[in-house]
C-alpha cells in the first residue's frame, strides 16, 4: 500500500499551534501516512519542535508569517 505525505498549514497564532496539537498527531499516528509536514511561523518552530520531539513522522517547516499558503505547494 502507497503511504501518504501530509501537509498541515493551520492558523498562525499560538493558540491554534497548541490546539492543532491533536489534529497533527492523529494524522501522524493513520497506518497509511509516511510523513506529517507542519508549517508553523518561525517565531513558534522552537516550540513545535519540542512538542513533537516524540513523534518522527511529524516534521516542521518553519515560514514567514506573511507566506501565503498557494507558496508552499
Amino acid at each position: 500500500m502507497k503511504k501518504e505525505r501530509i501537509s498541515i498549514l493551520h492558523p498562525q497564532g499560538l493558540g491554534d499551534a497548541i490546539i492543532c496539537n491533536g489534529l497533527c498527531r492523529y494524522y501522524a499516528n493513520k497506518e497509511n501516512v509516511e510523513k506529517v509536514y507542519v508549517y508553523i511561523p518561525k517565531r513558534y518552530v522552537n516550540l513545535a519542535k519540542w512538542k513533537y520531539r516524540d513523534c518522527k513522522v511529524i516534521t516542521v517547516i518553519p515560514i514567514n508569517a506573511s507566506q501565503k499558503a498557494a507558496y508552499l505547494y
